[in-house]
């Protein structure tokens, strides 16, 4: 139920700007799956890559930066 409350309220046209940021240490996996499922349901979406595939992340590392509208992010 909150999904629905949040698409409910939240405008379509507007744009938002997600950080996906690593919660522990480890190495990236399925950001390039990622990607592509975003641009699935929304193809205005941008997903900035910052480490790809394989690349070792420590906690807090910024993955990836996804822009596009709210609810295509939300969904």
């Amino acid at each position: 139920r909150p999904l629905l409350v949040v698409l409910a309220t939240k405008s379509i046209k507007r744009s938002l700007l997600r950080r996906l940021v690593a919660r522990e240490e480890g190495c990236v996996a399925g950001i390039d799956v990622a990607g592509a499922v975003f641009s699935l349901l929304e193809p205005s979406v941008a997903v900035d890559v910052v480490l790809g595939d394989g690349s070792e992340a420590s906690a807090g590392a910024l993955i990836a930066r996804i822009e596009g509208p709210a609810r295509a992010l939300l969904t």
